[in-house]
């Protein structure tokens, strides 16, 4: 009976799992998971008044071939959104209306980097995703696609109230391949 529950389990999350990559990285082909210590965000808890700054760590223990990082946005009622896409020592590349402004991120060593929501609003709670990837054409360091080839996303919920944030760390587990 336990082993049956396991495997349905196992099942259902697979494809919660693809329904998510489906929807949020559509230009993927899932193959499987991935450990999820691999990847850790942090603050788990953490306490900011309204207009001050919140800034979230990301690191992972995969290869040094996971030099990209991913951040997303996801408000509540609303569908995920790319932030930003950042490689180690360059300047993030921002995505659809977000710019520098509003959001940081920094990434000087290849197994981690930080994300800063600058002068927190009401507005900006919701779930904040961080994501590591291989590039898809790592022998060719003139590449200019950035297509990875496995992501581990890991993701941190802020949540504004009464001028509070509170961080509530989570994970979401994704291995991808190209074709």
């Amino acid at each position: 009976m336990f082993i049956k529950q396991l495997r349905t389990t196992r099942a259902f999350l697979k494809v919660i799992l693809l329904i998510t990559q489906i929807i949020f990285w559509s230009d993927f082909i899932p193959i499987g998971l991935v450990d999820g210590n691999d990847v850790t965000q942090s603050p788990t808890i953490l306490y900011e008044p309204k207009d001050k700054d919140a800034q979230i760590s990301c690191s992972h223990t995969m290869a040094s071939s996971y030099f990209q990082m991913y951040w997303y946005r996801q408000l509540p009622g609303e569908g995920m959104k790319q932030v930003l896409y950042i490689t180690t020592n360059n300047k993030p590349e921002y995505s659809g209306g977000f710019s520098e402004d509003k959001i940081s991120a920094n990434k000087t060593e290849v197994q981690s980097g930080s994300f800063t929501v600058k002068k927190l609003e009401t507005g900006d709670s919701g779930m904040y995703f961080c994501a590591v990837s291989q590039h898809s054409d790592t022998e060719d360091k003139y590449s200019c696609t950035k297509t990875p080839v496995s992501v581990v996303i890991r993701y941190t919920l802020i949540q504004i109230d009464e001028g509070l944030i509170m961080y509530c760390r989570g994970t979401s587990n994704s291995t991808s391949n190209n074709v």
